[in-house]
C-alpha cells in the first residue's frame, strides 16, 4: 500500500545528575512531529505528533555491580481520517477512523563489569 512518508523533525532535551557516588538519576523529554501524511494513516502505522517523557536511574551496589531502571511514556496526538479522504488519496486499502495511542515502557537491567 502507498505510504508517502514525509521528513519529520524531533526535539529532545535530557540530562543526568549524580546524587551520590553510587546513585545517578536521569530525565528527559521530547517532541516528535508526524511523518505520516493526512489520508495515509493505517492501523499498523498510526503515526502522529507526540510528546514523550523519560526517567531513569543507576544504582551501583559495588564498584562493578549495579542496576539500571528506566521508564518511557509517549502520548500521541489524536488523528482522524474519513472514508472520503481515503478515496481522494487513492488509499482505500485502509480503515477510516480515529487513532489515539499512548505508550508506557518500563525497563530494568542488572549489570556486572568484567
Amino acid at each position: 500500500s502507498i505510504r508517502r512518508y514525509q521528513d519529520a523533525a524531533s526535539l529532545h532535551l535530557g540530562g543526568q545528575y549524580k546524587l551520590t557516588s553510587g546513585f545517578t538519576v536521569r530525565a528527559g523529554s521530547f517532541y516528535d512531529f508526524a511523518c505520516v501524511r493526512d489520508g495515509y494513516l493505517t492501523s499498523e502505522t498510526p503515526d502522529a505528533a507526540r510528546v514523550g517523557i523519560t526517567a531513569g536511574f543507576t544504582y551501583e551496589f559495588a564498584e562493578r555491580f549495579g542496576i539500571d531502571g528506566s521508564f518511557l511514556f509517549e502520548d500521541f496526538q489524536q488523528r482522524s481520517q474519513t472514508q472520503t479522504e481515503l478515496v481522494v488519496h487513492g488509499a482505500t486499502d485502509r480503515v477510516a477512523g480515529t487513532y489515539k495511542t499512548t505508550i508506557s515502557v518500563p525497563g530494568v537491567g542488572v549489570y556486572f563489569k568484567f
